[in-house]
């Protein structure tokens, strides 16, 4: 399941030999090959973890966003900096929204009915439509009626929000996360209705 994905990486480090060097080499020699790969795929979906199938999209977003979350923990680490370029952030974002669906946290949502609209600002802005209803999650264009609560969001504050490397207060109060609508307190229920990926 999308749940025991940490347990099976964790396993997957814990018996990995090579040294940080031959593994960045070893990912540069497949990075071609996987473009390649990525760009011949077609639109049919591809399996992912527990039988999920998934668009070749969201295969490259969830890479896209591991490379970029994983690349600012390494330079925190090593006290570096780290450029998060939020053209990548809305790239991921889009491409991982059929994912969404399957991090929902069920018992946090369980009763909930609320619409969200989350935009991510810039230039190419993206932005999606989420609606949740008692323990579910629905992607899609806005039906008729009125959304529960907007949210416009600077792309790095939301990436970092979103995979737990920071929390929503400073955001909001420096305007990088604003909420507005009928009910814009919900804005700060969602991180607790999605599992961090």
């Amino acid at each position: 399941s999308p749940q025991e994905i940490t347990a099976f990486n964790d396993k997957v480090v814990a018996g990995e030999t090579r040294s940080v060097p031959e593994l960045a080499d070893a990912i540069e020699a497949r990075v071609d090959d996987f473009v390649d790969s990525a760009t011949r795929a077609g639109d049919e979906p591809h399996a992912w973890h527990a039988g999920i199938e998934l668009p070749v999209e969201t295969f490259c977003a969830v890479l896209i966003g591991e490379a970029l979350v994983h690349g600012y923990d390494v330079a925190q680490a090593e006290s570096r900096p780290w450029r998060i370029d939020p053209a990548a952030v809305r790239t991921a974002f889009i491409g991982l929204l059929p994912l969404l669906p399957h991090y929902v946290d069920e018992r946090a949502a369980t009763g909930v009915e609320a619409r969200f609209e989350l935009k991510l600002r810039g230039e190419d802005g993206a932005r999606a439509f989420l609606f949740f209803d008692d323990g579910r999650l629905a992607i899609e264009e806005p039906a008729a009626g009125v959304l529960d609560c907007h949210v416009s969001a600077d792309p790095v504050a939301f990436m970092l929000v979103s995979y737990g490397r920071a929390g929503l207060v400073r955001p909001v109060l420096t305007g990088k996360m604003l909420a507005w609508g009928r009910k814009p307190w919900l804005s700060f229920k969602i991180p607790s209705l999605l599992r961090s990926p």
